[in-house]
């Protein structure tokens, strides 16, 4: 039986295999794998839920990323805005 994640899609994941931070699109329990983007958009990966783990401040710095949490005009909820570190 394959792992399963806890994470909510939109979660931004580091990818241990590939040393990576991606944003969780979906999950695909019969095949065991998760599915990332990469910041900025792009092409999605596919890697097992046993590696992956929640970003930390310093997988961004590390990837040159930064992360704003601010609060969305749309139902007033917090989302992460994840962005190069030149942008900020």
């Amino acid at each position: 039986m394959a792992s399963s994640i806890t994470y909510r899609p939109g979660a931004w994941l580091m990818d241990t295999q590939r040393g990576k931070v991606g944003q969780l699109m979906d999950e695909d329990k019969l095949d065991g794998v998760v599915y990332l983007r990469p910041p900025g958009g792009g092409r999605e990966w596919t890697v097992e839920p046993s590696a992956v783990r929640l970003a930390t401040d310093q997988d961004f710095k590390d990837a040159n990323l930064v992360r704003r949490r601010r609060i969305s005009w749309v139902g007033g909820r917090i989302v992460d805005e994840v962005v190069p570190l030149e942008a900020t």
